[in-house]
């Protein structure tokens, strides 16, 4: 069983370092060839399909994935349960386009609006049967899947803004995308949908309060751009959905694969509370290590960066993108969501996304209202109120994680109080190299490479120095000696091996 999750974790890691690069390499291609009013137009489109998606989500592959004994039955009516709820949810999209055309006041969003809903029936044919993989810890059929949506999409996309230049190449990637997921489905298993509803009561009575989670998260995040939509032009949208691509990619994106293997690995602890405290702040100081010094160092570069990357009609999103990366490091300081599903929490994570939403909606709300009269402009205002809800929402999770398991906030603290010194030290350090006059005849990738090599440095260094000043505790530098000093012996051992083959 170890040997599975350590190969699906590898698996997963693999996928999401490539699913990176694609998505940087679209972010690129797609910010030089459209304008921020077309980024700002898809936003409001995305942002009420997922909610709606959400709403209608019945957890059909994981309810399939946790059941003991499976019929074909059971399969057919996840099949008929998700050909229901495409329908209905294309229906629901397809009412709402002229409503919500009119209400930003821009034609455009009706068409956007039906083609979704036209892209949202595919999602009704997925193949149910994809989820004996994931029953057998076979993580591969899975990440192919959703390697080839995100790479259809991303040549889908790149190609239509090529010759269109225009915002529909957003809208055909993300439905190709979704058709090629559903095509590899069938393709690794065969299965013939039949329309039945005898299991309907198993199906749906798996995991309820994630149900009620997700859709709590959904609206939680998603429900911003619709909001902002009102009071912003579309461009200004675009800006702020920019700069909140390019963090993800650069904090988010990077810490992924080592949260998404924290639940099983958690759930193998649950009964040695001492052990899997120490696993959860040796996994914790790990990923601030990581993204820390990454959103801190992105938020000092954010000026040089956009200008390269981006292009220069993007230098307006550099505000927001610096104040996004600070507003990141909230989200790496606990990881509440593992801990809670190890631990069979679930209702409690179920509050969590409640109480998130009602801290979070009237902080963005507020800051909108603020920024709007004490002229610091609605979208710093947003940021200033989602920021504060951060803060807020971080400490209280650290204190439903210390009332379910032994961990307290003194723990976390313990955690990344070394990689935020650390990271602060390399910021002033980088933001007082970029102002020396010996860098400005070097071109500005020249530049980018020196300051970030610099940053990483100084950044290595104190983080080495604090390590061994606080006794080695258990974090990323364990690792990483671990892994330096066992390299000679497996070098040895493998050279020894391809040795006795040749004989």
């Amino acid at each position: 069983m170890s040997g599975d999750l350590i190969r699906g974790a590898s698996q997963i890691a693999v996928v999401k370092v490539l699913s990176a690069f694609i998505g940087l390499a679209s972010t690129i291609i797609l910010a030089r060839l459209l304008v921020p009013d077309d980024f700002g137009l898809i936003a409001i489109a995305m942002s009420l399909i997922a909610i709606i998606t959400a709403l209608s989500d019945m957890s059909l592959s994981n309810a399939l994935v946790q059941l003991e004994e499976l019929e074909d039955e059971h399969y057919d009516t996840a099949f008929t349960l998700g050909f229901i709820r495409a329908l209905l949810t294309a229906l629901i999209i397809a009412l709402l386009a002229a409503p919500i055309a009119s209400f930003y006041n821009d034609e455009r969003l009706y068409k956007i609006m039906l083609t979704f809903a036209a892209g949202a029936l595919v999602t009704g044919f997925e193949n149910p049967k994809m989820s004996l993989f994931i029953r057998r810890l076979n993580f591969r059929p899975s990440l192919i899947a959703t390697l080839s949506e995100r790479f259809g999409g991303f040549v889908i996309a790149a190609v239509t803004a090529y010759i269109f230049r225009s915002y529909w190449a957003l809208v055909f990637s993300f439905i190709g995308g979704q058709f090629l997921r559903f095509a590899v489905g069938y393709f690794f298993i065969r299965y013939r949908p039949k329309f039945s509803l005898s299991k309907i009561s198993d199906i749906l009575g798996f995991s309820i309060w994630m149900t009620f989670g997700s859709w709590a998260q959904t609206f939680n995040w998603r429900s911003e751009p619709l909001i902002l939509g009102y009071f912003v032009p579309m461009a200004s949208l675009g800006y702020y959905g920019m700069a909140g691509r390019v963090t993800k990619m650069a904090t988010t994106e990077i810490t992924a694969p080592v949260g998404q293997v924290l639940f099983p690995a958690f759930s193998r602890m649950q009964d040695e509370p001492d052990r899997m405290r120490a696993a959860y702040k040796k996994a914790l100081s790990s990923l601030t290590a990581i993204a820390f010094p990454t959103a801190i160092g992105l938020a000092v570069l954010a000026e040089p960066v956009t200008r390269f990357v981006l292009s220069e009609k993007w230098l307006p999103i550099i505000p927001l993108l610096q104040l996004m990366c600070v507003i990141s490091l909230f989200k790496t300081m606990e990881k509440v969501v593992p801990i809670a599903m190890a631990t069979g929490n679930t209702r409690a994570l179920f509050g969590r996304d409640l109480r998130t939403l009602f801290i979070r909606m009237p902080l963005l709300l507020a800051g909108i209202f603020l920024g709007q009269h004490l002229g610091w402009g609605i979208l710093i205002g947003a940021l200033l109120g989602r920021g504060t809800a951060a803060m807020i929402n971080t400490i209280w999770n650290m204190q439903l994680i210390a009332k379910i398991t032994p961990i307290t906030i003194v723990d976390h603290l313990k955690a990344f109080w070394r990689p935020l010194l650390a990271s602060a030290i390399m910021a002033i350090a980088v933001h007082n190299l970029r102002y020396l006059p010996l860098f400005d005849s070097l071109h500005i990738a020249s530049r980018i490479f020196i300051w970030s090599s610099a940053g990483a440095l100084i950044y290595a260094l104190v983080l080495g120095i604090s390590w061994v000043l606080c006794k080695r505790p258990d974090g990323l530098e364990n690792t990483l000696l671990e892994l330096t000093t066992s390299l000679p012996a497996r070098f040895a051992a493998r050279r020894s091996s391809l040795t006795d083959e040749g004989k």
